[in-house]
């Protein structure tokens, strides 16, 4: 999960710098024109989005706190989704490194 976090969190704050504006799950981070995009961005830093928009919608007394807390859950579920592939991807990366290494 502290993999998933780690690199979430990276890649959030990264593109909140690129773009200038709070990461959410609307404009300018994910659009109908270029779902391609859309989706990297909601691979890299979807909990956070998800996240960012929740809080928001409890300030704005849209959700209630057991909402946010069932969509706290879901973004701990997704972190730890992300660290295990990306665990894999990181191990299954230096496996093919260190074969084409002895090759």
């Amino acid at each position: 999960m502290l993999t998933g976090l780690t690199v979430s969190g990276l890649a959030g704050s990264a593109i909140e710098i690129i773009a200038g504006a709070r990461l959410s799950l609307g404009e300018p981070f994910l659009s109908e024109g270029n779902i391609s995009r859309s989706l990297v961005l909601v691979l890299l830093a979807g909990p956070y989005m998800v996240a960012n928009d929740a809080i928001l919608a409890t300030r704005e007394r849209r959700i209630g706190a057991l909402a946010l807390a069932g969509i706290v859950i879901f973004c701990g579920a997704w972190l730890f989704a992300a660290g295990i592939l990306i665990l894999g991807a990181v191990s299954e990366l230096s496996v093919l490194s260190a074969a084409a290494a002895t090759a």
